[in-house]
C-alpha cells in the first residue's frame, strides 16, 4: 500500500511538472523539450537517448500546430536551402553517431556525455531569455557555406541533446543576417518540425507499448498546460516569464553538473565515463 502511495504521488508530480512545462511553453513559446527531458531523465528514469527521442515527438506536434498558423509566410523553396544543414547533422547523429557511440564506448559513456551537453544547452538557452530579442542584431548576410557549418555543427549539438532548438537556431537565423526577428522565428518553426520528424522517426520503433500510453498522456498534459500559457501570455509580464524560466534552467544546469560533479569525485575508480 506505501509502495503505492508513494508510486501515485511520483506520477501525479511528473505530470504537474508537465503541465507546468506546457504553461511556459504557451508563454514563452519555446522550452518544451528543454524542460521534459530532465522530466524523463531524472523523475521517469528513462535513458536521456529515450527522453530525447520523446522530446523530438513534443517538439514536432508543437512545432506543426504553430506552422499550421504561419503557414501563408512560409516558402519551402526559399527557407528549405537554411534547413538542409540542421536536417543532414540530425539524421547523421540519430541515424550513425549515436548508436555507434553506444555500441564501441557504452550506454554509460553516451549518457555522461549527453548530460553535459544537455547542461550546456541549458546555459545557452538561459542566456539567450535573459538576453531578450534579437531584433537589433540583423546585419550583412554571411556567405551560405558560412551558415552551413554553423547550422550544421548546431544540427548535431541538437540532434544528439534533443533540446534547444527554438533557444538557439531563432538567434543562429537572425545573427546570419538573412532573417529579421519575425521570419526567424516561422523559419524555426519549420526547421524544428523537420528535424523533430527526421530525428524522431530513427527511434520511434524503441518504445514500449506501456511507455507509448505514459507518453500520450504526457503529451496532453503538456498541450493543456501550453493553452493555459496561451490564455494567460496576454495576462502577465512575458519578460518576467521568460526570465524566470531562465533561472530555472540555470538552476537545472547547475544541478546537473553538481550531479556530474559529485558522480566523478564518488568512483573510486575515476570511471567517470
Amino acid at each position: 500500500m506505501i509502495g503505492f502511495g508513494v508510486h501515485y504521488i511520483l506520477s501525479m508530480t511528473i505530470l504537474f511538472l508537465f503541465l507546468i512545462m506546457g504553461v511556459f511553453l504557451g508563454l514563452v513559446g519555446a522550452g518544451g523539450s528543454i524542460l521534459s527531458i530532465p522530466i524523463l531523465t531524472y523523475g521517469v528514469g528513462m535513458p536521456m537517448v529515450k527522453a530525447s527521442a520523446f522530446s523530438f515527438l513534443i517538439v514536432m506536434l508543437l512545432a506543426i500546430i504553430a506552422l499550421i498558423q504561419v503557414r501563408a509566410t512560409l516558402s519551402l523553396k526559399e527557407y528549405l536551402p537554411f534547413a538542409l544543414p540542421t536536417l543532414i547533422a540530425v539524421m547523421v547523429v540519430r541515424a550513425w553517431l549515436l548508436p555507434v557511440i553506444n555500441m564501441q564506448m557504452g550506454m554509460h559513456f553516451l549518457q555522461r556525455m549527453l548530460e553535459i551537453l544537455l547542461a550546456l544547452v541549458m546555459l545557452g538557452a538561459a542566456f539567450s531569455l535573459f538576453k531578450g530579442h534579437h531584433d537589433h542584431l540583423q546585419a550583412k548576410p554571411w556567405p551560405y557555406v558560412y551558415y552551413f557549418m554553423v547550422a550544421f555543427f548546431l544540427g548535431l549539438l541538437l540532434g544528439m541533446v534533443g533540446a534547444g532548438g527554438g533557444f538557439l537556431l531563432i538567434p543562429l537565423l537572425v545573427y546570419s543576417g538573412y532573417f529579421d526577428l519575425s521570419r526567424a522565428i516561422s523559419v524555426s518553426y519549420l526547421l524544428i518540425a523537420l528535424n523533430s520528424l527526421i530525428a524522431f522517426l530513427s527511434d520511434y520503433h524503441d518504445f514500449s507499448q506501456a511507455e507509448w500510453l505514459a507518453l500520450a498522456g504526457y503529451v496532453v498534459i503538456g498541450l493543456l498546460g501550453m493553452q493555459i500559457g496561451l490564455y494567460l501570455r496576454v495576462r502577465v509580464d512575458v519578460v518576467w516569464v521568460s526570465r524566470i524560466l531562465a533561472l530555472i534552467l540555470l538552476l537545472n544546469s547547475v544541478i546537473i553538473s553538481l550531479k556530474l560533479g559529485i558522480g566523478f569525485f564518488y568512483d573510486s575508480d575515476k570511471n567517470f565515463f
